[in-house]
């Protein structure tokens, strides 16, 4: 099997939004791929990040062998694709003579040197084309349906220059990542969802997450248009999404019950994110004058409020036992001393941990790290992964508070999306898959083959039977670079627009 491949990632895309906008027939092309090809859902790592997703989508393992657990690592610092310890799709496809073209996937700053193309997109530090983004961050926490077109428009920006290079090179994996489809139903879900407890009527913003969902349909008809019939297409996504209702803050509650001495910082008390943006909903004087200031007093101020509130672990007392990041409804918690005593004794103690309003228990397992990681880099994984019921967001910034309301009201759930179609592959829905099948399943389809370290395994997604060929194990090690404060600072901005860092 020898042919081109081209891979179209939808960040957070999921069917529980793409069946009922199909029904209705809004979004064409992504109909006509399920109706031609292949569907399945497919299970994120967890916890189901961006960063851990998308690269053990693009490695087929879990984190414990490619050592990414999310955007920052037991030191707090952010992560790059240095600190990747496993071989990636492109990095395969090399050894082999192919060429790829990768836009805008998560984890590939800085690029790496491969044959053929990698733009590292909106975590590159230093792209200047990203050096607009703040008007449109600014504009989604204040100017909610100002923000909204001007998302969709550098989502198309985005498009026609990748385009270009895909009809110039020659390639034989074009791989692209859009995140408009975590992006808007992170800030808009409630004003789509009728059941959630802060939605908000708005004529124009209701179908704010539908419209975004169109606007990506339409740029996947447009890469359909450019590739021949005889191209493999696959649209894929690192993890789904839902609403997030209430706030679960794990380093309050460590704080709390002892295993956590944290610093409070005074701005805290008197403008923390919640308090700055329930002031901005609620007050419109409040409003209008903070947009009347200058760009760059808007800027600082929101540095300020949401920048500073970040900086937990350099606020941590040495004596402290345990401390938590956080995404979706899923903590990570790491030990400063190793002790299976104190292990226990969260895992006991947050088990019962209830909420206060409906008394109902919110957490629903608790991981050791052995049980979901295994591989050589299972050391830097947190030593306890607590999952929540899906609604209740878990953060790790806020202290003081030990529930609140949600800044977005959308968040992260475990159930992606993976679409195939082209001349090798049968039609019809598979039962869910893991997010570890991807890179099998696409190296298989390009006729390479599957180290035998990987995983996840190929999907039974080909016509005719396929023989699955095994390569070498595919553990690799790059001299791990660091970033720098300032480019820290810059990723981190850019991450909690996407709902990180909150």
């Amino acid at each position: 099997m020898n042919m081109k491949l081209l891979v179209i990632g939808f960040d957070g895309a999921t069917f529980d939004l793409i069946e009922p906008f199909s029904k209705k027939g809004i979004l064409p092309h992504i109909s006509r791929l399920i109706a031609q090809g292949v569907s399945t859902p497919l299970i994120s790592v967890i916890p189901p990040v961006s960063a851990p997703a998308w690269t053990s989508l693009v490695t087929g393992k879990n984190p414990g062998k490619h050592n990414i657990y999310g955007f920052q690592d037991k030191d707090g610092r952010v992560v790059n694709s240095t600190f990747r310890k496993s071989k990636a799709l492109w990095n395969l496809l090399d050894e082999h003579g192919k060429r790829s073209i990768a836009i805008n996937i998560p984890m590939t700053s800085p690029p790496e040197r491969i044959n053929g193309i990698i733009k590292s997109g909106i975590l590159t530090p230093h792209e200047r084309g990203f050096s607009g983004r703040f008007q449109i961050d600014k504009e989604s926490l204040m100017e909610k349906e100002k923000a909204l077109p001007k998302m969709f428009q550098w989502e198309i920006n985005q498009t026609e220059k990748a385009l270009k290079i895909l009809k110039k090179e020659k390639w034989d994996l074009f791989f692209t990542v859009y995140h408009l489809s975590d992006f808007v139903p992170t800030i808009y879900w409630n004003y789509m969802d009728k059941t959630h407890p802060h939605y908000r009527a708005d004529d124009t913003l209701s179908t704010a997450v539908e419209d975004a969902y169109k606007v990506l349909d339409d740029i996947l008809g447009r890469y359909l248009s450019c590739v021949d019939s005889q191209t493999c297409v696959v649209v894929v996504s690192d993890h789904g999404m839902g609403p997030s209702k209430k706030v679960f803050n794990i380093n309050e509650w460590l704080r709390r019950e002892g295993f956590l001495d944290i610093r409070t910082l005074t701005f805290e008390k008197v403008l923390s994110p919640e308090k700055v943006t329930g002031l901005i909903k609620h007050h419109a004087i409040i409003k209008r004058f903070v947009l009347l200031l200058p760009d760059f007093l808007q800027k600082k101020g929101y540095k300020m409020v949401f920048s500073r509130s970040k900086d937990v672990l350099s606020r941590i007392h040495p004596e402290s036992r345990a401390y938590a990041f956080s995404h979706a409804h899923f903590a990570s918690i790491w030990l400063r001393k190793k002790c299976d005593g104190t292990l226990a004794e969260i895992e006991k103690r947050i088990q019962d941990l209830k909420d206060p309003d409906t008394g109902e228990p919110i957490i629903t397992r608790v991981y050791r790290k052995d049980q979901l990681f295994h591989g050589p880099w299972v050391d830097n994984a947190p030593d306890l992964i607590v999952e929540a019921i899906p609604h209740y967001s878990i953060r790790s910034q806020r202290i003081g508070t030990l529930f609140s309301e949600p800044l977005q009201s959308g968040d992260h759930r475990m159930n992606g999306i993976f679409i195939a179609s082209g001349p090798p592959v049968k039609t019809g829905i598979l039962k869910e898959h893991s997010i570890f099948d991807v890179c099998p399943t696409l190296l298989t389809l390009l006729g390479l083959p599957v180290p035998s370290d990987m995983d996840g395994c190929v999907m039974n997604i080909f016509k005719k039977e396929v023989p699955i060929k095994e390569a070498e194990e595919s553990q690799i090690e790059y001299h791990q670079k660091v970033y720098s404060k300032e480019e820290e600072e810059t990723i981190r901005e850019r991450l909690s627009a996407l709902g990180y860092f909150d």
